[in-house]
């Protein structure tokens, strides 16, 4: 253990750092002063175990800003790509607290239902390597913490993603036949007259999702401009996506994802009650849409402000949660999006063509990669497919917005 500064031809500068050596590694730890005898007291406090930098809760620090001080005491001991990939750890975990939460969460108040979310939210919006990554990253912050006494224990050690077989299996799509689609569904129907949240949502986001195979983003920027009951026709032109303000707003999607999608009857009947739902009889009720939500978002809450992407995915998970229950299995949002892609190429016996163009994929080589991704789900959980009547009308639609998409796609009338 010696306190140094860091030399450039010759001469020192900068603060002074405390060399300790972790498992045989060397590490730097910045005292936060280029005054030696403020450096000796750092470490004099460090020798007497009195750690500089421990926090209580009395102090209230964030777990972001946590991260970013244990990242700082780092910044001479690791590589400049391991520093980027941190920061980016750490913009990822700001993102999460923002969009979940609104608001910066206490490092104290992080628990293990924050920890379960974070990485359920992860693998729904990042490939399963930056996933895992990132949820490691968060994993070693509260290892610290539990070291240096800021909180009583790791809340990640107590979810079992530690395992890399569980983990696998967590981060693994579930592409559902097209009966046990139909299962959940009705599951989510038959519960939702009793409990709003979150079976009506679920039914209505899972609905539209399985028989349209829209990403998250796109289904929740839906408006009733967007909807053609008439001429049966859905188009997708704008995604909901967190901007650089940390509010969530609405952006064109690319050109590759801007489609038309085909109505089939049992679409048609989710679309018009989510259209009839935005058509309130009090003046009231319709002045409060007018000013909150002018472009009429389909998926609103009770005072019809669009809702956030995390939250319909806690109600896709809180509801398939109670499936579970009853004998169902654990689902995500995006597994619609994989049940679609697998009945259309699977049991339809679609081309790659019409399924890369009804899922709004770059090329084909992107749906090639998204279908055998879905296929080694599939043998690993033993996904059984039979063909059914929601198989044949997702197979429908498919074909018909095939031929739509070859027309061109209409501009937004707004």
């Amino acid at each position: 253990m010696a306190l140094v500064r860091k030399k450039k031809n010759g001469f020192e500068y900068g603060n002074y750092y405390l060399v300790i050596y972790v498992g045989g590694k060397q590490k730097w730890i910045s005292t936060g002063t280029g005054n030696r005898e403020k450096a000796a007291e750092f470490e004099k406090s460090y020798r007497q175990g009195e750690i500089p930098g421990r926090l209580s809760a009395c102090e209230g620090m964030t777990v972001v800003d946590y991260a970013k001080r244990c990242l700082e005491e780092e910044a001479g001991s690791v590589r400049p790509s391991t520093r980027i990939n941190n920061d980016y750890a750490v913009s990822c975990l700001q993102k999460y607290c923002d969009a979940a939460y609104g608001l910066p969460v206490p490092l104290v108040s992080v628990d293990k239902a924050f920890c379960k979310r974070y990485f359920v939210w992860l693998t729904e919006n990042y490939s399963p390597t930056t996933a895992a990554s990132r949820f490691g990253f968060l994993k070693a912050i509260l290892a610290r913490a539990e070291l240096l006494g800021a909180i009583p224990c790791n809340p990640c050690e107590r979810i079992g993603l530690e395992n890399p077989s569980l983990q696998h299996l967590s981060r693994m799509a579930t592409p559902l036949d097209a009966g046990k689609a139909g299962e959940f569904l009705g599951f989510c129907r038959a519960h939702m007259a009793g409990k709003v949240w979150p079976f009506w949502y679920a039914y209505y986001a899972w609905a539209t999702a399985v028989y349209t195979g829209m990403r998250r983003g796109e289904l929740l920027a839906l408006t009733v401009s967007d909807v053609n009951l008439k001429e049966r026709t859905l188009y997708v032109r704008h995604n909901l996506t967190l901007l650089e303000s940390r509010q969530y707003g609405v952006k064109p999607v690319s050109p590759s994802g801007m489609r038309e999608l085909y109505i089939n009857a049992s679409l048609d009947s989710v679309l018009d009650d989510l259209i009839r739902r935005l058509k309130p009889a009090e003046e009231e009720k319709r002045e409060l849409v007018t000013r909150n939500n002018p472009r009429k978002h389909l998926f609103c809450g009770e005072n019809y402000t669009p809702i956030s992407p995390h939250s319909i995915s806690m109600c896709i998970e809180e509801a398939s949660d109670a499936w579970t229950e009853d004998g169902g299995c654990s689902l995500r949002f995006n597994d619609a999006r994989h049940t679609c892609a697998s009945i259309l190429y699977n049991e339809q016996k679609l081309s790659l063509d019409t399924v890369s163009s009804f899922l709004g994929h770059k090329d084909v080589k992107t749906t090639e990669r998204y279908l055998n991704k879905i296929s080694e789900t599939a043998v690993a959980k033993g996904v059984i497919t039979a063909t059914n009547h929601m198989a044949s009308a997702i197979g429908f639609a498919a074909r018909k917005s095939f031929v739509k998409t070859q027309k061109g796609i209409k501009k937004d009338p707004d």
